[in-house]
């Protein structure tokens, strides 16, 4: 395909006249571009640069005037192949500059993930569906609907700290040397390396810390609250905080996940099993604190196969078969009653 065809096919692709095997042909084109760049790209800066430069190209080469004129009248007989090229060899650069202050994208279709660069400091924002981004340290964040999230272009020697605006899931990578911190509503969540979830309403003004793997540390962002008045929060655990109030309400999270998952499925199915071993091996699974009266239960059973159920949905089988009740206070569960009388062994 000579260079005259393929500004007319080019024509097409514009105005969305291409069938499926010429629209391939130019978006194969168009990411040979990209690929032979020196710059290194990942596919989501691929993708996000295409997109924005298409955009661009769009409005540069279609204009006002007829498609046609614009085409293939540009000053100095510029082809459209090599506007196309020169806009997006010239995005690549200006993207990587040394002065990143230029806007680094509009806002895009529902559920895009749209950059901005200005003075050092990069926002991410998702509009209609969560989206996933990597950190140059190797954290992955996967920000929720409609939130957004600030930080620098270059972390400094001593602290990783970024800004959330919403919910947002964070898989920190380890570094102890360079804590991470993570600024949301009055809240401070600092981490060393672990999993966990930050959400803020802007509605009701109460912000929540909830830990899936390892454990952070929860303070109030002012001069008076400090890492040395921080609150511990570990596997399955939560904070919410209130900023009117200045309250912070630890508990566990509403269905507590394995912690340390079981090997085998019999490990969950017990016979005539003392409640104690039962009520021991949930709490090491889980990882949550189980109380119970000791001399109430003395003697009591357990027959039944727990694989499946949400833990509070255990814990009620459990008291259902000894006469008790589970009630959960805080952070930990008690079980409760009468015993199981002439139901035990």
């Amino acid at each position: 395909m000579n260079r005259h065809d393929f500004d007319r096919l080019l024509q097409k692709y514009l105005a969305g006249d291409c069938n499926e095997e010429e629209a391939r042909q130019v978006e194969m084109w168009s990411d040979n571009v990209l690929s032979n760049s020196k710059i290194r790209l990942d596919e989501a800066e691929k993708s996000r640069m295409k997109r924005r430069y298409w955009k661009r190209i769009s409005s540069e080469v279609l204009g006002k005037e007829p498609l046609w004129r614009r085409l293939f009248f540009f000053p100095q007989g510029i082809a459209a192949s090599v506007l196309v090229a020169g806009l997006l060899a010239f995005g690549i650069f200006s993207y990587y500059g040394q002065h990143p202050k230029e806007k680094m994208g509009d806002r895009g279709a529902s559920g895009e993930l749209t950059t901005n660069t200005q003075e050092g400091i990069i926002t991410f924002q998702t509009e209609g569906k969560p989206q996933s981004l990597t950190l140059g340290d190797g954290t992955l964040i996967t920000l929720g609907k409609g939130s957004s999230i600030r930080y620098p272009a270059k972390f400094d020697d001593h602290l990783r700290e970024v800004y959330l605006e919403g919910e947002a899931f964070f898989k920190v990578k380890r570094d102890e040397k360079k804590p991470f911190l993570v600024y949301s509503g009055g809240l401070i969540t600092r981490v060393l390396g672990t999993s966990f979830n930050v959400k803020s309403s802007v509605k009701s003004g109460k912000v929540e810390v909830e830990v899936v793997s390892g454990s952070v540390s929860v303070y109030e962002n002012n001069k008076k609250q400090s890492l040395q008045d921080a609150v511990i929060l570990t596997p399955n655990q939560k904070i919410t905080f209130e900023p009117a109030k200045r309250v912070m309400h630890t508990e566990l999270v509403e269905e507590p996940v394995f912690i340390n998952p079981p090997e085998r499925l019999s490990d969950f199915i017990f016979e005539d099993s003392p409640i104690t071993e039962v009520v021991t091996r949930l709490s090491r699974h889980f990882e949550v604190k189980i109380q119970y009266d000791s001399s109430a239960f003395a003697g009591c059973v357990f027959n039944g196969d727990l694989n499946g159920l949400p833990l509070h949905n255990q814990l009620n089988l459990i008291c259902r078969s000894i006469n008790g009740n589970v009630e959960l206070l805080g952070n930990e569960y008690f079980l409760r009653g009468e015993g199981c009388g002439d139901n035990g062994k």
